[in-house]
């Protein structure tokens, strides 16, 4: 398949603006990336949601293989 020089330049040029927000989001997704060793902290309300629900489902755990 025969393509002209302006198409060819046209392709490059689009390749070139891909490559530059790929390297654009690339950057932007490491700048938002945590710290290695911070951690975030639950609001108490949060935590204690949480715990509930781990509670629940051990306890669903444990009776499923008493049951079993």
């Amino acid at each position: 398949m025969f393509i002209s020089k302006a198409e060819k330049e046209d392709l490059f040029y689009r390749i070139g603006v891909l490559e530059q927000t790929i390297l654009t989001l690339r950057a932007s997704m490491k700048k938002e990336a945590p710290i290695k060793g911070e951690k975030k902290s639950m609001s108490p309300e949060n935590r204690a949601k949480q715990a509930e629900r781990m509670k629940k489902m051990w306890a669903g755990k444990k009776l499923k293989k008493e049951t079993a």
